[in-house]
């Protein structure tokens, strides 16, 4: 059949504003090896931050997969004194501020929980906390959806699949997702919302 159309295409086609940032170099992930984006009708944002993350200082050209560094690193990721998921949350700040009464459709996208360690991810907690009371503070929560997902559980090479723990397979197939709705959207779709709880 034909290929698949990117979401940001209805998003635009409605009106919304659209941009992105995420911690990896490039447009998707799919953009990571070649051949996938030939494949999808790609939808390209009104604004993005990506180009960031192909510094070679935080991405090392050509080895998208290091351990030790870029989007899928064990340690701490960091990119000229800031964690990179930082520039992410900045950029939706300046986003929101730069469109204060136009329909906005953001995508925080972040690679901090794809490693096995589990420990990357913990030095979002305040930041994600931030952003947050930051919507609060002006006001947006009221009419802001916000989804919050991942595309899979844990999944990644680490200790629990080193002594092959069941929880590891368990939890592996089982992605996060959180819908947050302001009450009149959620009221208004209440039963389908029941329904595919």
């Amino acid at each position: 059949g034909d290929p698949p159309t990117h979401y940001n295409k209805y998003f635009k086609e409605a009106g919304y504003v659209s941009a992105q940032g995420h911690g990896y170099c490039g447009r998707e992930i799919i953009d990571l090896e070649p051949g996938h984006m030939e494949n999808w009708n790609f939808e390209p944002f009104d604004h993005e931050i990506n180009t960031i993350f192909c510094d070679p200082n935080f991405s090392v050209p050509g080895h998208p997969y290091a351990i030790l560094n870029g989007p899928f690193s064990m340690k701490r990721r960091c990119l000229y004194g800031k964690d990179t998921h930082t520039y992410i949350f900045d950029y939706g700040r300046s986003f929101w501020e730069k469109y204060p009464n136009e329909p906005k459709f953001f995508r925080l996208a972040f690679q901090d929980a794809h490693e096995g360690t589990a420990e990357v991810v913990q030095y979002m907690d305040d930041k994600i906390t931030s952003y947050l009371e930051f919507l609060e503070a002006k006001g947006r929560v009221t009419d802001t959806a916000i989804v919050l997902h991942s595309d899979h559980g844990v999944n990644m090479p680490g200790f629990y699949t080193f002594v092959d723990a069941e929880d590891f397979h368990i939890e592996k197939s089982l992605p996060t997702f959180f819908l947050i709705l302001p009450q009149e959207m959620a009221q208004k779709h209440k039963k389908e919302l029941k329904a595919k709880e």
